[in-house]
């Protein structure tokens, strides 16, 4: 009996001299790295869950979630949308990489970097770039049903940061600095579209924000008819990349100053 309590008491003392993270790894659906101790930031290296909808944490054992690590997500087929945390400003290399079933996921706000290949093989069919991205690398967006791109900032590009696989047309459509793109344009061969001076719930184009305006994003919201990208962009009145109820409550204090 004294024997088994002093086995006992020996096994509560080596685990009390065990880090706790050590423990916390196995028990955590996430796998991660450590970036700064000092600033408490780290990556997720890797997602051991079987979720098929997939919400990354902005925090994790007490370290602020920055970056998406390398494959972090590869060839995870299951997956199909993904929601960001904002605190995060860089996915690396091939992070989503043959994500076959992904197709919904809103970049976060303060996404900074977007490596090589990070949503190659993705299903998505729409991206919005935030303007706060300063780089896309090499077939980061190589989607065979990529048809729109949006940029809202200025970021540097390469010849294949964005391509459907097979054929590198897409459609840009461009909040911010034109002439950029317009080079862009030439140089890839990528279709553009400006939308320099888009008016914020100006839906119908006509320069103004009218009660008809009102009534189209009311009757969208409803599920009656659709947008286009450059209506979509107008619909988006508060710019979060998300049309909702917040957009109409938006239009409707517009009309009424």
């Amino acid at each position: 009996m004294k024997k088994s309590i002093a086995l006992l008491l020996c096994a509560i003392m080596i685990i009390g001299i065990i880090p706790f993270s050590a423990f916390a790894e196995n028990n955590s659906i996430w796998s991660y790295r450590v970036i700064s101790e000092e600033q408490k930031t780290a990556e997720i290296t890797g997602y051991n869950g079987n979720f098929t909808e997939i919400v990354i944490p902005s925090e994790i054992d007490g370290y602020t979630v920055t970056a998406i690590g390398r494959k972090s997500f590869y060839y995870r087929r299951e997956i199909t949308s993904i929601k960001f945390s904002n605190t995060i400003n860089q996915i690396c290399d091939e992070a989503f990489f043959a994500c076959s079933n992904l197709e919904n996921f809103v970049l976060p706000n303060n996404i900074k970097i977007i490596s090589a290949k990070a949503f190659a093989g993705t299903k998505i069919s729409k991206v919005v770039i935030p303007e706060s991205c300063e780089y896309i690398g090499e077939n980061a967006f190589m989607c065979p049903n990529l048809e729109t791109v949006i940029i809202t900032g200025n970021c540097t590009l390469n010849s294949t940061s964005f391509s459907n696989g097979l054929d590198p047309q897409a459609e840009f459509i461009l909040y911010g600095n034109s002439v950029y793109y317009e080079y862009i344009e030439e140089l890839f061969g990528w279709n553009y579209v400006s939308i320099d001076g888009i008016l914020p719930g100006d839906i119908s184009g006509d320069g103004k924000v009218g009660i008809e305006d009102y009534s189209a994003l009311k009757a969208f919201l409803s599920g009656i008819g659709s947008f286009s990208v450059l209506e979509e962009l107008s619909a988006d009145v508060n710019s979060d990349f998300t049309i909702d109820a917040f957009d109409l409550f938006y239009i409707s204090k517009l009309l009424n100053q």
